[in-house]
């Protein structure tokens, strides 16, 4: 699969000081004209979740990609609750979850699984839906878009921050 050609987006998550911390590691089609992520199906979702780990855990070379990072990867359900398999590298894959999975009793039970497997998860997009703040028992780190601290202001954080999760 590495010699494969990919397209996999790698957007940079830094610290408070400017220092690289981890990678988010993104789908991208080929196709300009494909539909938005917001507009896909389940099935879609799970192919480019497919793509991205294949593409990026598929390789031999894998620190080529990480440098020694942790990869943020986004997953949908079907990750979650164990229909599809997530590799098995938790000392680089963070189990990101998407913001469209409703949290029921199957994605916390998988949640469970994974963090006793080793793999870290995050909240992406945090904004205090009421799917959000059932993750955060669950969560390792919890992201918060610069552009929503406007709206939503200090209660957000300190809601975020209220597990022990790094905010990111």
């Amino acid at each position: 699969i590495a010699r494969e050609p990919v397209l996999v987006a790698r957007q940079g998550i830094f610290s408070e000081h400017g220092r690289p911390f981890a990678y988010q590691l993104s789908f991208r089609s080929p196709d300009q004209h494909t539909a938005t992520a917001t507009t896909w199906n389940a099935h879609q979702h799970e192919r480019a979740t497919a793509h991205v780990l294949g593409a990026t855990f598929g390789r031999v070379d894998l620190e080529h990609v990480a440098h020694g990072r942790l990869l943020f990867v986004r997953c949908p359900r079907a990750y979650l609750v164990g229909e599809l398999p997530v590799p098995s590298r938790p000392d680089r894959l963070v189990i990101e979850i998407n913001d469209g999975v409703t949290i029921d009793a199957a994605v916390i039970t998988g949640i469970r699984r994974l963090r006793e497997q080793g793999f870290r998860i995050a909240v992406p997009s945090f904004v205090s839906n009421p799917n959000q703040r059932r993750l955060l028992p669950h969560a390792d780190f919890v992201k918060i878009d610069v552009r929503d601290l406007d709206v939503e202001g200090p209660p957000v954080v300190h809601l975020a921050r209220s597990y022990g999760a790094l905010l990111v």
